[in-house]
């Protein structure tokens, strides 16, 4: 007897009787697969995959919560980390659960007074006042700059589509292996982004009042001045069922919608 694969399904509460969503979920188990829906993301251990219906949001905190590889269906704005829509057919969706194909993204830890925050997008440090601050930034202990700016944020390749890219980074493709560094509102005219190595070590030494840590748009933690905070490539890593759109045509999709407001 062949055994049963174990799927988990989280979105967010709001989402829960979504009818593109209870169809799904009805017809896998119509299949014979046995899914369950979870309320936080606490204990997946049992679980072969993780089926997420939401936005990038709800991706992002899935992305850093489990191991099992997941999979999005997007029910919400823009969904560059779901793999698919939401007029994917069962027979779509079936095919992907059932893929051996995974891609692995990198995820950032960033240390400050012995406490660790993970990010799977970004960790920005940035002012909560209207005034500028003062960041110092060494990668692999060489000095580099310093940016009198509203803040500084370092983004993965995933995280390059993100607030990174809205305050003038780079777009970086998937398989690149790199980290962005992007001052916000720098007053500097040479103050420009960095990529560099996935591998760096990075320093940020920050003089100033009225701050904070902000991984993934989520976990804010309050700074004191002369704060420092290191930040690298986590040993960890997102597992991510593959997307096997193309890249560039999900991009330029992604964008025009993106561009569009009602």
């Amino acid at each position: 007897m062949m055994d049963v694969m174990k799927i988990a399904v989280y979105s967010k509460s709001n989402l829960k009787e979504h009818p593109k969503k209870v169809a799904l979920i009805n017809g896998l188990i119509s299949l014979g697969y046995d899914v369950s829906e979870l309320n936080s993301l606490t204990d997946v251990a049992d679980f072969e995959r993780l089926l997420v219906f939401g936005g990038d949001g709800t991706m992002l905190i899935a992305g850093i919560s489990v191991q099992c590889p997941i999979l999005g269906v997007n029910l919400g704005n823009v969904g560059f980390l779901t793999q698919f829509e939401a007029d994917v057919s069962l027979e779509e969706l079936t095919r992907a659960i059932e893929s051996q194909n995974y891609v692995y993204k990198s995820l950032l830890q960033a240390s400050i007074n012995s406490e660790s925050h993970v990010a799977l997008n970004d960790i920005v440090v940035r002012t909560t006042s209207s005034k500028p601050i003062s960041l110092s930034l060494k990668v692999n202990d060489q000095f580099v700059d310093k940016y009198h700016a509203d803040g500084l944020i370092i983004a993965t390749p995933a995280g390059s589509t993100a607030y990174s890219l809205s305050a003038g980074g780079p777009i970086l493709s998937p398989n690149v292996d790199a980290i962005i560094i992007n001052p916000i509102c720098a007053h500097s005219l040479h103050s420009r982004p960095l990529i560099v190595s996935s591998d760096s070590n990075i320093e940020v030494s920050l003089e100033g009042e009225h701050s904070v840590l902000i991984a993934d748009g989520r976990e804010q933690i309050d700074l004191q001045n002369a704060s420092i905070i290191h930040i690298s490539k986590s040993q960890r890593k997102a597992t991510f069922v593959c997307d096997t759109s193309n890249f560039y045509n999900k991009l330029l999709e992604k964008m025009n919608r993106w561009s569009v407001t009602d």
